[in-house]
C-alpha cells in the first residue's frame, strides 16, 4: 500500500484534507516520533500530511500570557529569551530533552500530541494552568492540559482538529518554579519519573501551588491533592514532605524495561521533594532542604 502525502499551504487546505478523508491520516511536524515508528513499521498510515508550511511556529508573550506555536521546535524554545523569562520551568525541562540534532526538528506540538507518558513538556505547562489551542472544521478549541490526555498515545483531539498553539498566563513575579527529571543516564535520556511544582509564596505563607509528575501512570498527572494541602498554610520542611509523599495517592506507576512500579513510587516523592526545596529556598532564609543537599 502507497502512503499518500499531503503538504497543505493553509491551515484551510489541511482541515480540508482531514475534513475529507475522515480518518487516517497521520499529521507530522518534527517527525521525531513519527518516523521512527514508520521506519520500524509500528504503524502503517494510509497518509501523512505535513504541518511546515502552515504558520504555526514561533513565540509571543503580550505581557498578560504566553502563546508557543505548535511547530515550534524544542531548540527554538531553548533559545527563546521570552520562555527563559517567563518560563523557566519549560526552559529547563527543554534542556534535559533529546540531542541538539533532535531538539532541531522536534516540535512541543509533537511531544504533546505523541501523548507520550513521560512527555517532558507535559509537567511544566500542567503547573503553568496552561491551555492547547486546536483548530477543526467547528472552529477553535481551548483544551485545558490537564483534560488533554487520555492515555499513551491517546489525546482528546478528534481526527479532524489540528492543535495550534500552547497558551499560559505569564507568571508573577513572586511565582518560583522548578523541574526534576530522574533519567537513566544524565542526559538524551526519557525520564523514569519526572516532577515540576509551581508555588507563590508570600513570607512563609503559600498562596498557590502547583505539582506535576511525568512517567508515573497512563498520562501526565496533575497532582491537586498534594498541592491544595499547601495552600493557605505555612510551608517549611515537614509540609513539603507530606505533600511529596501525598502525590502517591495520584499516581499509578508501571513496570517496563526503565523502572519497576515500586522504583517510581519511590522516586516521585524524591523527585517531588526535590522541586518543591528547589521552590522553597528562593523564599525562605534557611537555604536548601536537609533532602536536596
Amino acid at each position: 500500500m502507497t502512503t499518500e502525502y499531503f503538504r497543505p499551504a493553509t491551515q484551510e487546505e489541511a482541515l480540508e484534507v482531514l475534513f475529507s478523508r475522515k480518518e487516517g491520516v497521520v499529521l507530522i511536524a518534527g517527525g521525531t516520533d513519527l518516523m521512527v515508528k514508520v521506519n520500524r513499521k509500528a504503524i502503517k498510515p494510509g497518509a501523512i500530511m505535513s504541518l511546515g508550511k502552515l504558520g504555526l511556529s514561533g513565540i509571543e508573550s503580550d505581557g498578560v500570557k504566553v502563546t508557543i506555536g505548535a511547530a515550534t521546535t524544542l531548540s527554538e524554545i531553548l533559545e527563546s529569551s521570552v520562555i527563559k523569562d517567563s518560563a523557566p520551568v519549560l526552559h529547563d525541562a527543554v534542556s534535559k530533552m533529546a540531542s541538539g540534532a533532535i531538539r532541531n526538528s522536534a516540535t512541543i506540538g509533537g511531544n504533546l500530541c505523541n501523548a507520550s507518558p513521560a512527555a517532558d513538556t507535559a509537567p511544566p505547562l500542567m503547573v503553568l494552568d496552561a491551555v492547547l489551542v486546536a483548530r477543526g472544521p467547528k472552529g477553535v478549541r481551548r483544551i485545558p492540559i490537564s483534560q488533554f490526555f487520555l492515555g499513551p498515545g491517546k489525546t482528546v483531539l478528534a481526527s479532524d482538529e489540528i492543535l495550534t498553539a500552547v497558551e499560559f498566563p505569564k507568571p508573577s513575579p513572586s511565582e518560583r518554579t522548578a523541574y526534576v527529571k530522574l533519567g537513566r543516564r544524565k542526559s538524551e535520556s526519557l525520564s523514569v519519573v519526572s516532577a515540576a511544582v509551581l508555588l507563590d509564596m508570600e513570607g512563609e505563607l503559600c498562596k498557590k501551588a502547583r505539582i506535576a509528575l511525568g512517567a508515573v501512570g497512563p498520562t501526565p498527572v496533575l497532582a491537586t491533592a498534594a498541592a491544595r494541602f499547601l495552600e493557605g498554610k505555612k510551608v517549611g520542611e515537614p509540609e513539603a514532605r507530606t505533600a511529596a509523599g501525598m502525590v502517591l495517592e495520584q499516581i499509578a506507576p508501571i513496570t517496563d524495561v526503565r523502572a519497576s512500579a515500586w522504583y517510581r513510587n519511590q522516586a516521585a516523592r524524591v523527585v517531588t521533594s526535590e522541586a518543591l526545596g528547589r521552590c522553597l529556598s528562593g523564599y525562605l532564609s534557611a537555604g536548601p532542604f536537609s533532602w536536596c543537599r
